[in-house]
């Protein structure tokens, strides 16, 4: 019975050694070259509230503001700040 358990885990774990090698070996065969290129700047333009919004963000952010000073404990909890 022990020789049995023994070698049902010796090949368990000599298959699993065995398809972690191949599937190391695949890896190094596949590798494909980065495609993605950095977009030159002001490229992507956002309009709108979420514009204003994130403009509202930068511009405290550098005065050393935060924009939110409390956070909402549940959803109608607004005047409790």
């Amino acid at each position: 019975m022990k020789n049995k358990k023994r070698l049902i885990v010796n090949g368990i774990l000599g298959l699993f050694l065995l398809m972690t090698h191949v599937a190391c070996q695949t890896g190094v065969q596949n590798k494909v070259n980065d495609q993605l290129v950095p977009l030159p700047p002001h490229s992507v333009r956002l309009e709108g509230y979420l514009d204003d919004y994130i403009q509202l963000s930068i511009d405290n952010w550098n005065n050393g503001m935060h924009v939110c000073t409390w956070i909402p404990r549940k959803q109608h909890d607004y005047n409790n700040h």
